[in-house]
């Protein structure tokens, strides 16, 4: 989620070939890691997650936390 890929960054002929799909390079592994919803949405700000809940299943992030 946070907000530090470049996404204006030109993908190599290597990640193109890996996965055309893709808006970021994953160049190996068995299983295509998708974080396309949330790709880079969230600003980093100071004591970010502090307040946030961690309850599990779902890990919903409440507007404003």
């Amino acid at each position: 989620m946070l907000d530090f890929f470049d996404k204006d960054f030109v993908k190599p002929e290597s990640c193109v070939e890996a996965d055309p799909n893709l808006p970021y390079c994953q160049l190996i592994g068995d299983y295509q890691i998708d974080i396309t919803k949330e790709y880079s949405i969230l600003t980093p700000y100071s004591d970010m997650n502090e307040t946030c809940p961690t309850m599990p299943e779902d890990y919903n992030r409440p507007r404003g936390c």
